[in-house]
């Protein structure tokens, strides 16, 4: 969302389900909303207790008049002016990512994420637990 946003974030919130399963942690099924330093707000919904077979990771985007859904990073639509593209994705590029960071190393040029937005992440996430724990908004460490 950093990315998306080109903004880091401020604040989280965070709540989980009852999942009423020995099995499946409540901190499985958690609902959290960022806000960004630029107003932006993000949502993510971590849920393990959907069915199998829809995809594990989906994406929306709405802004600037326009909206993205992207399915497990395979397959995409594009909605704009009334009417959808429809897009197959190469994959999750997890390979690509290795690579990248992997040039980066042998080069010596910058990593493919900035540190700062890997501390940020970070500090989101603690927030995200310390916001579950209390019950209420948190704001994120500045790093």
């Amino acid at each position: 969302m950093q990315f998306l946003t080109a903004s880091a974030p401020v604040s989280v919130f965070a709540q989980c389900g009852t999942a009423g399963n020995v099995r499946m942690p409540d901190a499985d099924n958690v609902a959290i909303t960022l806000r960004f330093a630029n107003g932006a707000v993000g949502q993510v919904a971590y849920l393990a207790c959907g069915d199998r077979l829809l995809a594990k990771e989906r994406v929306e985007i709405f802004g600037g008049g326009q909206s993205f859904v992207i399915d497990d990073f395979r397959t995409g639509e594009h909605y704009a002016d009334g009417t959808c593209r429809k897009l197959k994705l190469p994959g999750k590029g997890h390979q690509e990512e290795v690579a990248a960071f992997l040039q980066s190393v042998l080069r010596g040029s910058p990593a493919p994420i900035p540190v700062a937005s890997l501390a940020q992440t970070t500090a989101a996430t603690f927030a995200v637990l310390d916001s579950l724990r209390t019950g209420l908004p948190q704001v994120v460490a500045s790093c």
